[in-house]
Formats: C-alpha cells, structure tokens, sequence
C-alpha cells in the first residue's frame, strides 16, 4: 500500500495532484494530529481528499504534556525555530503501521538545510528502519518550481494551508514567508498563472 503523508499544504496537496496526474495516485492520504497550532491545515486535507475520491485518515497523538520544542512550543519565527523534532519519523512509523509499503512525502530541495527531519539520508533511513520504501518526488525541487506545477496543475492554492499558526496567512511565520516566496516568483515564459 502506498500511502501519502499530506499535511494540507502547498508542498503535499501539489505532490497529491502530481502523482494523480501520472496516474499513481496513493491507496490512501495519512494527516497527523500531534497538537501543532495549525491543525487547520489536516481538515483542508480531508476536503481536498474527499474532492478528488481519495482514502483519507486523520492518526493522533496525544501528549500527557505538550512538548516545548519548535512548533508545539510556539517557535515558528525560522525554519530551524520550528523544527518538531522527529516529527517526520514519527509520520513514517505511523504510515508502516498502518500498513504502507511505501510512504510518500513532499519534502522539496528548500527544505534540506534547516529542515533536519526533511533530509533524505534521514528519511531514507527511517523508511529502512521501518521496512518500508520512502519516496520523496520533490527533494529536487525548489518549492518556487512546485508553486508553479501547482498552478499547471491547477491545484486549489487558496484551499491550501501552509502557516504555523494555522490563519489562511499570517505572513510573519517561517512557513508563511516561504510561501509567499515562491508564490511570487515569476513562472515560466509561456506558462499561465493558472
């Protein structure tokens, strides 16, 4: 079973409309509910799921008391800020158990810096750790490039949820300015806004 861990936003909702395009879309779609302020962004992905006929699940986990580290404590000001650590391992172990083979995500060439649990060395090892294969289709790609294949593909941008803080934008919180980043960056010649 190949399953997608999609957050709601910008980079995971592009990769779910990608692989649907190929004609591999996923068996089913994995949100994560793990206390993070932006919790928003799990119900964007079940309508975005649910609009395009797509299994989707919701796992939680819950703390006796809230983690103090990145995101859960409140630190979204810089990428490195808002690390949660071993979130994205946490993710993997949850699709294995579930029963995936395969566990996607849509970890992208921005996020290899500050991001430590995006790395694919890591990720690679965490999927090896829980037998399963982990792709990651846009580790290549700068998330300016996966704005554009969101807007080829016509994904629903304003459906997507990326802040921290879990507003629609709140334009101050790392996620928030990366996106807007990329949003702003010119697209090809010869290729619509969408």
């Amino acid at each position: 079973m190949r399953i997608l861990l999609l957050s709601g936003g910008l980079d995971s909702v592009t990769l779910l409309y990608s692989l649907i395009d190929a004609g591999k879309s996923p068996d089913m779609c994995l949100a994560v509910d793990y206390g993070q302020p932006h919790i928003r962004e799990t119900e964007q992905a079940r309508k975005i799921c649910n609009s395009l006929g797509v299994p989707f699940e919701t796992a939680v986990i819950h703390f006796r008391v809230a983690p103090d580290n990145g995101l859960l404590g409140g630190y979204d000001k810089t990428a490195e800020d808002s690390v949660v650590r071993g979130r994205n391992s946490a993710f993997i172990s949850l699709a294995a158990m579930r029963g995936a083979t395969t566990a996607i995500l849509g970890c992208n060439a921005d996020d290899q810096d500050a991001y430590i649990d995006c790395r694919t060395k890591v990720l690679k090892e965490v999927g090896r750790a829980c037998s399963i294969t982990v792709e990651l289709p846009f580790v290549g790609m700068e998330k300016k490039e996966i704005a554009a294949a969101a807007r080829a593909l016509k994904v629903p941008i304003g459906e997507t949820i990326s802040c921290y803080r879990g507003m629609l934008v709140c334009r101050e919180c790392a996620a928030c300015v990366a996106r807007a980043n990329a949003l702003a960056y010119p697209l090809s010649p010869g290729r619509g806004a969408g």
